[in-house]
């Protein structure tokens, strides 16, 4: 077993056997295996109390610039950045990656050097992989966020509940169309003290819209440029 310079130690074959008895280490099996279809190489895998650290970089030869779209091979500079995923045999899997950043060769470009995008899993400016926050959001849309974090931390996934709800709220509805029975009702901008309308798809049984009040005028003026609705729905 070998150290890096900051004296963390790197995984071996034999200490990837020792995380639990169950596993068992193949000398045909490449752990790297694991990330190539995200588009990640795993150089090395470590282990701290209940985390797996894996030690990525890009399998891509090049990078393509965000802004113009032209590919460089022209390394400028190294960073490192963290990203959670989903969890291994119920322990918390942390991506170091190793992100480069290259010069742009196009003179028209407004950047001289921009950052890669590694993998195909890994959102810009997020702090979890995609399957990660699926997986999340999935929990958030089932129970409520205070249940959600209890389920996720069995699963290895530690978050807080404005994290949850911070996911949720950047999701969009999807489009809807021909919409033909509707049904509607209050909710709660803030309980007891300012309601709205709420439109909800009786068919596909999903919402579609958010009135910011209860007055009638609003859902008149809602229902004048939704003439395929034929049918509506509602309490006394």
């Amino acid at each position: 077993m070998s150290e890096y310079p900051n004296g963390n130690k790197i995984t071996t074959k034999k200490s990837i056997s020792e995380l639990s008895p169950d596993i068992k280490y193949h000398e045909s099996f490449d752990i790297s295996n694991l990330y190539l279809t995200s588009g990640l190489y795993v150089e090395n895998v470590d282990h701290f109390d209940n985390t797996l650290h894996f030690y990525c970089r890009s399998s891509a030869p090049s990078g393509v610039c965000t802004y113009c779209g032209n590919k460089s091979k022209q390394v400028h500079s190294r960073y490192q950045r963290a990203v959670n995923d989903l969890s291994i045999i119920g322990r918390e899997v942390l991506l170091s990656l190793e992100v480069r950043k290259f010069f742009c060769k196009n003179a028209n470009c407004s950047k001289k050097t921009f950052a890669e995008q590694p993998g195909n899993e890994i959102f810009r400016y997020r702090r979890r992989t995609r399957r990660c926050e699926t997986a999340v959001i999935r929990q958030g849309l089932s129970v409520s966020s205070g249940m959600a974090i209890k389920l996720l931390s069995f699963s290895g996934i530690v978050l807080s509940r404005s994290t949850i709800l911070r996911d949720l709220h950047r999701l969009r509805p999807s489009a809807y169309k021909d919409v033909k029975e509707i049904g509607i009702d209050d909710w709660a901008w803030r309980k007891g003290l300012s309601y709205g309308t709420i439109v909800i798809d009786l068919r596909h049984k999903r919402p579609i819209d958010l009135l910011g009040n209860r007055a009638e005028s609003s859902f008149r003026s809602w229902m004048e440029n939704h003439n395929e609705v034929s049918l509506v729905s509602c309490n006394r």
